[in-house]
């Protein structure tokens, strides 16, 4: 079996609601997993390189996380796409790894990841062997096709437990392959049915809502995404992406719905605590329909607590442009410019950093003050 498989809650390489099995897949999973552990010092010395990468530039404060906040604070690279770095299914993997991850060992460690997967199916090929007419044999092998991207044989084997007698569980997993294969419209029938025999089943209202979006019925997604967050009663609490989600659907049906996402997202911070997913989304929206103050409000605390403030103090300086406070906004790009430079030369040298040191010259020119000479013209 994997050596990532997490506890449950915590899972990590098998986790349901994503694609671990693409090329570094495992090293994120591995990486995400050691860097909640709380001795570092023990990893092994390229894990550990990996995880101070990531955590240098994922999390804009260093504060010990759980598993949970870790994967959903670094969709903070949603909203600074030149810092994207991580992602788990609902948070995309988008920036190089790949980069720091070159090594022979690291391909021969992926390799033996991704290998993993095949001897889990192996294993329950043998099982279903033994016992054809156990559903569950089908519905793990199912979903370890669908992590792979194996849409037939995953199909198949949901279809197989469908016929033992699996009822919700298999028709979820048709619906979430038939999603992520690209059908939302096919995808929609089997989790509709999924939901007559289980309402309350999350992950069938989760990969619903999903549908939805994908077919463009943004408030009909977010209506099954409150469905799933009310599904959740103390001391259990629903995923920071339930809310960030449900308040991108309420923002992709109109402005006149910007108003609802910003009330999800304050409740999403009111349950889960101030994720800097959520906050820093709110700031966004906050921005989009001209509230800058109310942005700025908002973004402000944020910045202060953080570790990293070269990204944010961008942020900044660009919502003050959009307010028409030029000044203000040009000392928050030299800010900005500034803790660039007391950064560490090899994080300086990422691709990321030099982006992002792009982009604040950029700013800087742009918000340079016109000279004595131009200003009598």
């Amino acid at each position: 079996m994997s050596a990532w498989r997490m506890t449950e809650g915590n899972m990590v390489s098998y986790n349901p609601d994503r694609k671990p099995d693409r090329v570094y897949g495992y090293w994120r999973e591995a990486i995400v997993a050691l860097l909640l552990q709380e001795n570092q010092s023990d990893m092994p010395g390229v894990f550990k390189q990996a995880a101070d990468f990531c955590y240098y530039h994922c999390m804009p404060s260093r504060k010990r996380v759980t598993l949970v906040e870790f994967i959903s604070s670094t969709t903070l690279t949603d909203h600074f796409p030149l810092h994207n770095i991580i992602t788990i299914s609902w948070i995309q993997w988008i920036l190089p790894l790949p980069v720091l991850l070159l090594s022979s060992t690291i391909f021969s460690c992926s390799a033996h990841a991704h290998a993993g997967v095949h001897e889990e199916i192996q294993a329950l090929t043998v099982l279903i062997q033994q016992d054809p007419a156990n559903p569950q044999w089908y519905l793990q092998r199912g979903d370890l096709y669908r992590i792979h991207e194996d849409w037939t044989p995953a199909l198949a084997d949901f279809s197989k437990a469908r016929q033992f007698g699996a009822g919700a569980a298999a028709e979820l997993g048709l619906g979430r392959t038939l999603l992520e294969q690209g059908s939302p419209q096919q995808a929609l029938a089997h989790l509709n049915r999924a939901l007559s025999l289980q309402p309350g089943d999350v992950r069938a209202l989760v990969s619903r809502a999903k549908s939805y979006r994908a077919l463009g019925e943004p408030l009909a997604a977010s209506t099954d995404y409150s469905r799933a967050i009310g599904q959740f009663h103390a001391p259990a609490k629903p995923l920071p992406e339930y809310y960030l989600e449900r308040a991108r659907a309420f923002a992709a049906a109109g402005e006149a719905h910007i108003g609802e996402a910003l009330q999800g997202l304050d409740e999403g911070m009111q349950v889960l605590g101030n994720i800097q997913t959520l906050a820093l989304y709110a700031v966004e929206l906050e921005s989009r329909r001209g509230n800058f103050d109310a942005a700025l409000l908002r973004l402000d605390p944020i910045l202060d607590g953080a570790s990293r403030k070269e990204f944010l103090l961008l942020e900044r300086g660009d919502i003050l442009v959009s307010a028409g406070r030029m000044q203000a906004a040009r000392q928050d790009f030299i800010a900005a410019q500034a803790a660039v430079a007391t950064l560490p030369p090899r994080y300086r040298q990422t691709r990321s950093v030099q982006q992002l040191q792009t982009e604040i010259a950029s700013r800087l020119l742009l918000s340079e003050p016109p000279d004595d000479d131009e200003q009598r013209r």
